[in-house]
């Protein structure tokens, strides 16, 4: 922390009227300064170890304007503003020395590090990239409808689409990306520009609205063409590529190719279950499995769900609900073992079944039974979790609408309406868990409640696992779906200071689609000695600074 950076906030409060009499002159320069400091917006505090900077602020009133969009490093935000010309949603960045070339700033999004800022310019008609700090263009349309603009994980590299009268065109840092081969031009579709991980490598969607017809671009190749393509995921290690690919024709007319290879083919593959960036493709950290769910489903309509690892099935299930991978490769899964009784609708002229009455539900891990529950169709084992070290999980059960509970190394907690966000930890000693009863939110550490409003909002271990940190507040969840704007505070080791004007909905993320819908404004320093986060002063946003004792 650079003292340079943060202004310390003093508490002037409790002074004897004999020195304010000897040295009023002083005193008034004090009371000054302290003004001016308030009027900035320093929060008071009775604690003057707590320090602080203003990193952004509305010029007009807050709720009307817009939202922050925050650095992921949290030392940086703009403005962003709401406007009635969708989908445009313009950005004012203030410190940027080529944004004057432009009318209009908006679509702006932060590479995962933080090191690196994309957005799209506008400007009498035409339209331009902005990659930190420098321009490109002109274009007459950038696509940010259909697949945004794509900055790489570790912020070297960015891709877009540009939409001219006769096709579409994918930009890789600035020039038009090559095309080996290319068979087919004009592109009348682009979508699903992905970047792997360590960002060499890129992937993106052609579709042929007119033919019905897809291909997958990879590494600037042309894949085979056929119905349908979606989810373009690479592994952990960027070395392996996995995609849905779809036949138009009925039967067992769906499949997962996987380094150029196309796997068994099903009724469909499951892609309402998706990973934590929005796949229905699982890699696991180390790459070395590759999981889906492949469907079959019989002339009854009814369907059976196989869990496919490295192209072998697992014996049959009625459905499948849950993946999760630990940091060590373990895999969990939850699986309906019992059938429940299917009902036939209509929805839209379209039928199909949907199940009624009790079922069971079942959770493996590595394959092995650990619990079954029996739940009412469409609710049970919600949410699992491994910890760091992947020998301690826990899990939600819900068994039906009015009734959850959490499992913390196979014991049981008490009853709530609604339970999320099981975390562990980093030593795996300690766990907590976001409840709901009675309309009010609670966090629940290692056992015990306490008082919240954030179930959104992550909470934070620290490093050393001996510290926790969660936003509280004054008013319960009805007052935020009424959109009412209340105090907030940050609760440290059951602790609070400051009390803040609330961030809710006023942080938003910058990152793009497949990430967390808010931003993490809770982070504790890497030597475990200081706790950060955003706040909110009035119309500004501040980064606040607090040691931890």
């Amino acid at each position: 922390m650079n003292s340079e950076d943060f202004k310390e906030v003093e508490n002037s409060s409790g002074r004897s009227k004999w020195i304010l009499f000897l040295i009023g002159a002083i005193v008034l320069v004090v009371l000054l300064v302290g003004a001016y400091f308030i009027f900035q917006g320093f929060p008071k505090s009775s604690n003057s170890t707590l320090s602080g900077k203003m990193i952004a602020k509305f010029s007009g009133e807050y709720g009307i304007e817009g939202n922050f969009l925050i650095n992921p490093n949290m030392e940086k935000a703009y403005v962003q503003l709401r406007t009635r010309e969708y989908p445009y949603t313009e950005v004012i960045v203030d410190d940027c020395k080529v944004c004057d070339k432009v009318d209009k700033i908006t679509k702006l999004r932060f590479s995962e590090e933080g090191n690196s800022w994309i957005a799209v310019g506008i400007k009498s008609g035409e339209e331009y990239i902005i990659f930190n700090d420098k321009l490109y263009g002109p274009y007459s349309k950038v696509d940010y409808e259909f697949t945004e603009p794509l900055i790489s994980k570790d912020g070297k590299n960015f891709a877009y689409s540009v939409i001219t009268e006769d096709s579409i065109y994918v930009y890789l840092n600035g020039e038009e990306y090559a095309v080996h081969d290319k068979r087919e031009d004009p592109y009348p579709h682009v979508g699903g520009l992905t970047f792997s991980p360590d960002g060499s490598r890129l992937a993106y969607e052609v579709t042929f609205p007119n033919k019905k017809e897809s291909f997958a671009v990879i590494d600037g190749k042309e894949q085979d063409t056929v119905f349908s393509i979606s989810f373009i995921t690479f592994s952990p290690d960027s070395k392996h590529i996995a995609y849905f690919e779809e036949k138009q024709f009925s039967g067992r007319n769906s499949y997962v190719v996987f380094d150029g290879q196309k796997q068994k083919s099903y009724s469909k593959i499951e892609d309402n279950l998706l990973d934590n960036l929005g796949n229905p493709i699982f890699f696991s950290p180390d790459s070395s499995k590759l999981v889906y769910i492949g469907v079959d489903m019989d002339q009854n309509l009814e369907e059976t769900s196989y869990l496919v690892i490295n192209g072998e099935e697992t014996r049959s299930f009625e459905r499948i609900s849950l993946i999760e991978f630990s940091s060590n490769n373990k895999i969990a899964y939850v699986a309906q073992t019992s059938p429940a009784e299917l009902d036939i609708v209509e929805e839209g002229g379209t039928w199909r079944s949907t199940q009624v009455g009790n079922t069971k539900e079942s959770l493996y891990v590595e394959n092995e039974l650990i619990d079954e529950v029996e739940v009412m169709s469409l609710f049970g084992i919600t949410e699992f979790v491994f910890d760091e070290s992947g020998k301690k999980y826990g899990y939600v059960v819900a068994p039906n609408r009015q009734e959850n509970y959490a499992v913390i190394n196979g014991k049981k907690g008490p009853i709530y309406t609604y339970i999320s966000n099981i975390k562990f930890s980093r030593d795996g000693t300690r766990y907590a868990y976001y409840a709901m009863k009675d309309n009010e939110v609670y966090i629940i550490i290692d056992g015990e409640e306490h008082k919240a409003y954030y179930p959104t909002r992550p909470f934070v271990f620290s490093r050393d696992s001996n510290h926790i940190a969660y936003w509280a507040g004054t008013f319960n969840s009805n007052d935020i779906e009424q959109g009412k704007i209340g105090q907030s505070y940050v609760v440290l080791d059951g602790n609070s200071k400051e009390s803040y004007d609330d961030l809710f909905p006023l942080i938003t993320e910058a990152y793009g689609m497949g990430h967390p819908l808010y931003t993490q404004n809770l982070k504790f320093t890497d030597d475990n000695k200081y706790l950060k986060y955003n706040a909110r002063i009035g119309n500004e946003l501040w980064l606040m600074v607090e040691p931890i004792k």
